[in-house]
């Protein structure tokens, strides 16, 4: 007997399976808005400076800017499921090919940018102590992995090709007609925030950790409605879909 869809019920892009993958994406995406800005907060303006031994050992052996760094660590892999969340929301439509490659582009910037991360996550501390117990050489190490050789390069070109995939994936929230558009625009803001403008003033990093919450928030809702399960499998407006 062939199924029959009801005269009311409206046309699908997602099975349940897509939309529960979707919802995943959410709370991830969500997840990484609230460990950035709780990192941020924890870490401070307390940043590690690697120029001067003693600075650096006073800034990084504090417990909480070693938490907050610990905190940050695991926002940008969550966020990577956020970035195939937003591109699964997008897939049926036509902003499809854009929606993708700013999806890949945005998980090799994350990607890329976890080694830089991870000496501040996990060698800065206890590089620190060595320093704080007279091995004042100790802080070569982070000044060789960070500064010197390709870790400087490495961490240009993430924040590069990170930049470059969230203003592809936000031209095609923008473009898409499913998701709000205006929320293209706090999501674009953020990835400037806490890369290029970070450098000038914690309060701009913070900033962007504030815009990434608003972000997940905005663009979390619209998915989550969007993936909301009727009668077995999800509905949206016949605009949605790729004709």
């Amino acid at each position: 007997m062939t199924h029959m869809t009801p005269p009311d019920a409206r046309p699908s892009i997602f099975d349940v399976r897509t939309a529960e993958r979707i919802r995943f994406g959410v709370i991830a995406f969500m997840a990484t808005g609230l460990l950035t800005l709780v990192g941020l907060l924890l870490r401070g303006g307390n940043e590690p400076a690697s120029n001067d031994a003693l600075e650096f050992a006073n800034a990084a052996a504090d417990g909480v800017t070693h938490l907050g760094w610990m905190i940050l660590f695991f926002g940008p892999v969550i966020q990577m499921f956020a970035f195939l969340a937003i591109w699964a929301t997008l897939r049926s439509t036509r902003q499809e090919p854009l929606a993708f490659w700013g999806a890949m582009l945005s998980i090799a910037g994350n990607a890329l940018y976890l080694p830089a991360l991870g000496v501040s996550a996990f060698v800065d501390y206890p590089v620190a102590k060595q320093v704080l117990a007279g091995n004042d050489d100790a802080i070569k190490v982070v000044r060789q992995a960070m500064f010197e050789g390709a870790g400087i390069q490495v961490l240009l070109l993430s924040a590069t090709v990170l930049i470059i995939g969230v203003v592809m994936t936000s031209v095609a929230i923008w473009r898409s007609q499913v998701l709000p558009k205006w929320s293209s625009v706090p999501y674009t803001a953020q990835v400037l925030c806490l890369t290029v403008a970070a450098q000038f003033a914690y309060p701009i990093e913070l900033t962007g950790g504030v815009l990434l919450m608003v972000s997940s928030i905005w663009l979390g809702s619209a998915m989550w409605r969007l993936t909301d399960l009727t009668g077995g499998h999800v509905q949206v407006p016949v605009s949605h879909r790729h004709l």
